[in-house]
């Protein structure tokens, strides 16, 4: 049904701008990580770390000790060894520009109400705690592009939501910040970025429409975020709303594999 609340609906008593803002962005993130949780991944049976590096490089090896030719269906693609926050970390990694194309218009039609602009915000380069890669690729030790959503209050006030902070080695709780917090905390000096252009986002439209793994999410996103009942998940409790969340994802993913509308990439939990 896509996403109709007006500005009262959004609004919370005594709420500051920074916590509506937040609110409202939320659940978004909440279903691109759920999603990836269902989703297929490559089969890690360890990891090594090389601190001879600053910042660290992880290495992640293969589940069949020669290549990564075995996938399973989220974290089950990980041994209990490696650490929840890593796995997530891991289930995160080069997925920016797909958590951003796939979410840029449903948050922009969500926070319209608000006067707020939301736009695909390209940075070179971020500073991240440590550096991950798969042991058949080289690391990208510098100068790495990566994608965020910058949003502009009605008011100026300017925040980014970075659904995949954690790739990096930072905690989930700082995937949103005040604009010139982020860039404090996380982008290197001399830092360059920019808003994508058109061209940009055909060319990710393209690179994802290609990919076996991410097409398969952005389909599953985009039902999952047209068919959400809004208005019933801000009438839930705090408590209830994730586990409400990734029931209504559940039923999505499961009609669409119905319809033969979704690859076997996704398959419900």
């Amino acid at each position: 049904m896509g996403f109709t609340l007006s500005t009262k609906d959004l609004a919370t008593a005594n709420a500051s701008e920074y916590d509506q803002i937040k609110r409202v962005i939320e659940p978004f993130r909440q279903i691109f990580m759920t999603i990836l949780e269902n989703a297929e991944n490559d089969c890690v049976s360890h990891f090594t770390i090389d601190r001879t590096y600053n910042p660290a490089v992880i290495t992640l090896h293969p589940a069949d000790g020669n290549n990564f030719s075995v996938s399973a269906k989220g974290r089950a693609a990980f041994p209990l060894s490696i650490p929840y926050d890593m796995q997530t970390a891991i289930l995160k990694f080069n997925q920016c520009d797909l958590s951003v194309l796939s979410l840029l218009c449903w948050i922009r039609d969500a926070l319209r109400p608000t006067g707020a602009t939301v736009d695909w915000l390209m940075i070179v380069s971020v500073r991240p705690l440590s550096i991950l890669h798969y042991s058949d690729e080289e690391p990208v030790t510098r100068n790495g592009r990566h994608s965020v959503l910058a949003i502009t209050t009605a008011s100026g006030e300017q925040y980014i939501a970075d659904f995949t902070i954690e790739q990096f080695g930072y905690p989930a709780e700082l995937w949103f910040l005040q604009k010139a917090d982020y860039f404090t905390r996380f982008v290197e000096a001399g830092a360059s970025w920019r808003v994508a252009s058109a061209e940009d986002m055909d060319d990710a439209h393209c690179d994802i429409a290609e990919c076996d793994i991410q097409q398969p999410i952005r389909t599953c996103t985009d039902a999952v975020c047209k068919e959400i009942n809004w208005l019933s998940y801000y009438k839930l409790s705090a408590e209830e709303r994730i586990p409400w969340l990734e029931a209504r994802i559940r039923e999505t993913v499961g009609r669409l594999e119905a319809e033969d509308g979704l690859d076997s990439t996704l398959e419900a939990a």
